[in-house]
């Protein structure tokens, strides 16, 4: 009986620990002054013309809402992967 009343006591305490960092991750993301949006364009390789059209298009896209404001009045950044246009390296 004393077992079972001390897992589960751990298993709260457990949950409430997770739950704990987990919010304050999620605040510290709502304090930053950046809202950071990741792409993953095929720069170099055989399909770079069209990959680098496309992350041009991201691009355009942030600086017209970084000019426009930002997204709820943050700054948009724009952080580009290159996948070399190969599945094994993306």
């Amino acid at each position: 009986m004393y077992q079972k009343r001390l897992g589960k006591s751990l298993r709260f305490l457990l949950l409430v620990i997770c739950v704990t960092v987990l919010i304050s991750g999620g605040l510290s993301q709502a304090w930053a002054k950046t809202f950071k949006i990741g792409a993953i364009c095929a720069l170099t390789g055989p399909a770079a013309a069209f990959g680098i059209e496309v992350c041009e298009g991201k691009t355009a896209w942030v600086n017209a809402k970084n000019a426009a404001g930002g997204l709820n009045g943050m700054q948009v950044e724009l952080v580009k992967y290159d996948t070399e246009t190969n599945t094994v390296t993306a």
